[in-house]
């Protein structure tokens, strides 16, 4: 475990450009992926929060929030 630490910390001072490049990569890869998800996780919530609310205004009868009101 020491060893990889130590070779860690010298990589990282001798490379911090090579560092913050390939983190950088890192972080945009991976915030694709999250956003890809959250988008998912939004729309998701969009369709809840319309149903929900078409549900309340229209009464529970109403099926979806495609049905328009009486």
């Amino acid at each position: 475990m020491s060893v990889v630490v130590t070779s860690a910390t010298t990589i990282y001072f001798v490379f911090p450009n090579l560092i913050y490049k390939a983190k950088k990569k890192i972080l945009l890869w991976t915030k694709g992926i999250l956003d890809d998800r959250l988008k998912k996780i939004r729309r998701l919530a969009w369709y809840g929060e319309a149903a929900f609310l078409s549900r309340k205004a229209f009464g529970k009868e109403s099926g979806g929030f495609l049905k328009k009101a009486p």
